[in-house]
């Protein structure tokens, strides 16, 4: 089956050498100061293994600080790690109420293709549902 959003496989480590994948905007440089800092540039790390786990700490900050929530959507939407992505969607769990957040989860509920991404999107999705309000 072929999935709207679906991503070239990652070269192995030997294969990227010194370069990794294109992350985008991620790149910026940041000056380390603090781990909020480090973990923001970790978040854009050749390694898979160090974006999940950046993106894994990020999620679980209480605060709804614009930067993080950018960064798990940006790694959410474009990262080509299935790991990445995961980590992402679970950082974005707690925040699906937002529009923004929730446009992404139902995208990658719907198209991303890996079975992991998506059922942890339509779990945020759901989770948010059932926290809402209702309207009667």
């Amino acid at each position: 089956m072929v999935w709207p959003r679906s991503f070239a496989p990652e070269p192995g480590a030997a294969a990227r050498g010194a370069d990794g994948p294109d992350l985008g905007p991620l790149t910026w440089p940041l000056r380390r100061t603090t781990e909020r800092d480090r973990l923001l540039a970790d978040a854009a790390d050749p390694d898979e293994r160090v974006r999940a786990g950046a993106l894994s700490v990020l999620g679980q900050e209480d605060s709804g600080a614009g930067e993080v929530i950018a960064v798990l959507l940006n790694r959410l939407e474009q990262d080509p790690s299935p790991a990445v992505r995961h980590a992402a969607a679970a950082g974005l769990r707690t925040r699906a109420g937002q529009a923004e957040v929730r446009a992404a989860m139902l995208a990658a509920a719907a198209e991303d293709e890996d079975r992991e991404v998506r059922w942890s999107a339509r779990y945020a999705v759901r989770l948010a549902d059932l926290a809402a309000p209702s309207g009667g």
